[in-house]
């Protein structure tokens, strides 16, 4: 049984676990406890074992074993398999816990959400999205986008139509065997994540970056333009070292965020995607919170290096 605070009713999400195993069986098959899970979530985004009470998924499982709803035995090769017949069912398949287990971390978003109390939100906890989100209220409550309307300005995002253009704009401004890869790669018969790992394969991603970040700059200024913000409002704060040399239209003056001063690389001298990005987080590193720095995993090697 669960030995967590049970949030969400236990019933409907076990029902629903129990009918496709009996669909599966119909069909012969037996799924393991990971493809369980994801036609769970297929036809119910919300479920989440945390919210019923249960540390992880395979526990939800022995909770329904032990109501007779299903059974879960060991294939030969160790997994978890799920089954309606209680002729294949083993004891339930133990939850694996090391004895030295640190404390799971919370979120960075939950634990903001419940330690900074200064700004007058209600702050909720999406299920399906699993984010703490944040809604500006007045005295009372109420939306502050019904009794203050004029103090909001809806953002429009760039459509995925819209980077598909970026993405073939800065393809045709590449070279031979780089440019046909990434038209390829963003066609429409492409395969989930090959526009990535041909970026990354052509070390391209720092340039794509850089490029888009130029793309989005300019699509927010025109967005600030319309709806009356100042567009000093919508920039950092940061110096403009010269523009490196080399670079796509549109490329250089995103690059400048990426690029600070007193830089050892002239105008002219390629910079390496590595670079681009060490210097890159370093920027990120320097606006970060104590909490936010606390939360960085770092090897203790580096530590120890001093």
């Amino acid at each position: 049984m669960n030995d967590q605070h049970q949030t969400e009713p236990a019933e409907p999400a076990l029902e629903l676990a129990a009918l496709i195993v009996a669909e599966a069986a119909a069909r012969d098959f037996h799924p393991t406890a990971a493809e369980l899970k994801i036609q769970m979530l297929n036809r119910m985004p919300s479920f989440s074992e945390k919210e019923l009470g249960f540390r992880k998924f395979i526990d939800f499982l022995n909770d329904a074993q032990a109501r007779g709803l299903l059974f879960v035995f060991a294939d030969n090769n160790g997994h978890p398999r799920v089954s309606h017949d209680p002729v294949l069912a083993q004891a339930p398949v133990a939850s694996p816990r090391p004895p030295d287990e640190p404390p799971a971390r919370m979120r960075q978003d939950l634990w903001s959400a419940i330690v900074h109390w200064e700004d007058m939100s209600d702050r909720f906890w999406d299920r399906k999205e699993r984010r703490a989100v944040y809604v500006p209220v007045d005295g009372e409550g109420a939306p502050l986008w019904n009794s203050e309307p004029s103090r909001f300005a809806r953002i429009a995002p760039v459509t995925r139509e819209e980077h598909l253009v970026w993405m073939n704009k800065f393809a045709e401004s590449l070279d031979g065997p780089k440019r046909d890869a990434l038209l390829q790669a963003s066609g429409p018969d492409a395969p989930r994540g090959a526009l990535k790992n041909a970026l990354r394969r052509h070390e391209l991603s720092a340039l794509w970056g850089a490029e888009l970040q130029s793309r989005v700059t300019a699509h927010a200024e025109v967005w600030a333009k319309a709806q009356g913000v100042r567009l000093d409002q919508i920039v950092e704060k940061t110096p403009h070292p010269a523009h490196p040399a080399g670079l796509p239209s549109g490329a250089k003056s995103a690059l400048q965020s990426l690029s600070p001063s007193g830089s050892s690389h002239s105008p002219t001298e390629p910079i390496g995607e590595t670079a681009l990005l060490r210097r890159r987080l370093k920027g990120v590193i320097d606006k970060m919170s104590l909490a936010e720095l606390a939360a960085i995993q770092v090897p203790a090697i580096y530590l120890l290096s001093e």
